[in-house]
């Protein structure tokens, strides 16, 4: 049997109804993970029969609209995540910048007054760490007492770790879960099925849960726009998180490829400015990850280039190239993979008569 007769068989049973289900009613992060992985297997390669029958279940079902609301929340978590835990690392470094900096001569009686003052700030901002780390660690003690499936780790189904996890750099759950969901979202709307990706942005319930908009939202709020930071991208970008972003700007070339005017519209004209978070994406250095890893960077500025056409794609109007030009110049385009290309031409063999 191939791929997708396996999974028009598992369709005919009942799985993706299950996973609609599970995904709605489950208290569990590990059967909401395991639910979500099921939900991309059944999907993968652009199942139409798949999608047809998601479609058809969450158009019918008067309560579909929880279907949605779920993901909603977690991307509304995840960004809170993200924002908190942002504001403690560039608190940090802050902190050791000034530690650093720090004459060793003494200071005259005033400006002793006025270090005082800042002391008491610092002081003030350790006691507030230190509250939030106590609650952190009793709501997670609460948590597995409730659930002890709930502390499951995406990357390998191992308990875990919690605040040491992060101390090393690692994303809790509630932004690694991100990346399937927006897999899982991004496979909805594979081959530019259009009823899907109008029904991301507009599910005409009671309550509408515009999941383009806050997928962008998230994209926002990881490279660290939302800290006034969108020209030092490399602060926020690193080895632990690129595929995630990377994932983000896929899933929302999805949702406008086709096209879908309505969902590159509401990518264009968002109040978060998506078309300047992908341009920079595009023009600005990424370092220090492009210097160590400059094919994780490269990926990713081609990505955000395809996002950046997909916007613009089979346009009867100017409107959102006009935007595109009002921010970049074409010729800023190419520049940022001039590099990658001049750095092929000094590799060539000298035999050629090509590079140097």
């Amino acid at each position: 049997m191939s791929l997708a007769e396996v999974q028009c068989h598992l369709d005919k049973e009942g799985a993706s109804d299950l996973v609609i289900d599970l995904i709605m009613n489950t208290t569990s992060d590990r059967v909401f993970q395991e639910s979500i992985l099921l939900a991309i297997a059944l999907l993968e390669g652009g199942n139409t029969t798949i999608q047809r029958s998601f479609f058809c279940r969450l158009t019918e079902d008067k309560k579909s609209e929880k279907f949605f609301r779920v993901f909603y929340d977690r991307m509304k978590l995840a960004q809170l995540e993200i924002k908190a835990t942002v504001t403690v690392n560039t608190s940090d470094l802050g902190n050791r910048k000034r530690d650093d900096d720090a004459p060793d001569k003494e200071v005259p009686i005033r400006k002793k007054a006025k270090d005082s003052a800042v002391m008491v700030t610092e002081e003030a901002r350790e006691q507030l760490l230190e509250a939030s780390s106590a609650t952190k660690k009793a709501f997670n003690s609460y948590r597995r007492e409730a659930d002890p499936e709930d502390h499951f780790s995406a990357a390998d189904g191992t308990p875990s770790t919690g605040d040491k996890s992060q101390e090393d750099g690692e994303m809790s759950f509630i932004i690694v879960i991100m990346q399937p969901i927006l897999r899982f979202l991004q496979l909805l709307c594979e081959n530019h099925n259009r009823d899907l990706q109008n029904f991301l942005r507009c599910q005409n319930n009671k309550n509408n849960y515009n999941l383009v908009c806050e997928t962008l939202q998230f994209l926002d709020c990881i490279c660290g726009s939302t800290t006034g930071g969108l020209g030092l991208l490399g602060l926020y970008i690193n080895e632990k998180n690129v595929a995630l972003i990377n994932q983000t700007v896929e899933s929302l070339t999805e949702y406008c490829q086709g096209p879908c005017h309505e969902n590159q519209n509401c990518i264009a004209t968002h109040e978060s400015n998506g078309i300047d978070i992908i341009i920079a994406l595009i023009l600005n250095d990424i370092n220090p990850l492009g210097k160590k890893r400059m094919d994780l960077v490269l990926e990713l500025k081609n990505n955000a280039s395809k996002l950046l056409l997909a916007i613009m794609e089979s346009r009867h109007d100017s409107e959102n190239a006009e935007r595109i030009l009002y921010n970049m110049r074409p010729k800023e385009l190419v520049s940022p993979f001039s590099p990658t290309k001049n750095q092929n031409c000094t590799h060539k063999s000298p035999h050629t008569g090509i590079g140097r």
